[in-house]
């Protein structure tokens, strides 16, 4: 994500946020960020089960606007 001021990254659920060091619902998380201008953020699933299916969405947001990109896991 590139943006000026830098982005706030978000990452979703089921519409619900996902937490850095979650677990629970068949999962657990760890969001990892890098980056100032250019920011890149990564959404790692450990030991996830028929239970960390759901659709997904990470968010980046500034005071010029935002963007999504969205992904299920069936």
């Amino acid at each position: 994500v590139r943006g000026t001021p830098p982005a706030n990254i978000s990452w979703y659920r089921d519409g619900l946020p996902v937490r850095n060091g979650s677990s629970g619902r068949g999962l657990s998380v760890v969001i990892t960020e890098h980056g100032q201008e250019v920011k890149t953020s990564q959404l790692i699933l450990y030991n996830s089960d028929d239970r960390a299916a759901g659709n997904y969405q990470c968010r980046a947001e500034n005071p010029a606007g935002k963007d999504e990109m969205n992904f299920t896991l069936g």
